[in-house]
């Protein structure tokens, strides 16, 4: 299974997909003041814990083998909404 049909079968039952890049707010170029007065293009976390925290089934996924099986963990829980975390 390739991750863009994983992906697609979790947006089927209403689910989302988060992947992170360590990085919030990236769009510096129209956020010109908020990044230099607040660095919050700077802003990074562990978000699947704040998926957990809100509710919704999340998991860390740190290496690329591991997304498939992550998604295909999340898909089984049936859940409307599945936050993952990568």
């Amino acid at each position: 299974m390739k991750v863009v049909d994983a992906v697609a079968k979790v947006l089927k039952t209403g689910g989302s997909v988060h992947f992170n890049n360590f990085s919030m707010a990236i769009e510096i170029s129209i956020m010109p003041v908020s990044t230099e007065k607040y660095r919050s293009t700077d802003i990074s976390g562990n978000y699947a814990d704040m998926a957990k925290a809100f509710g919704g089934y999340s998991e860390r996924v740190e290496t690329p083998d591991q997304i498939i099986p992550a998604i295909q963990r999340a898909v089984s829980k049936k859940q409307r909404k599945v936050p993952l975390h990568f």
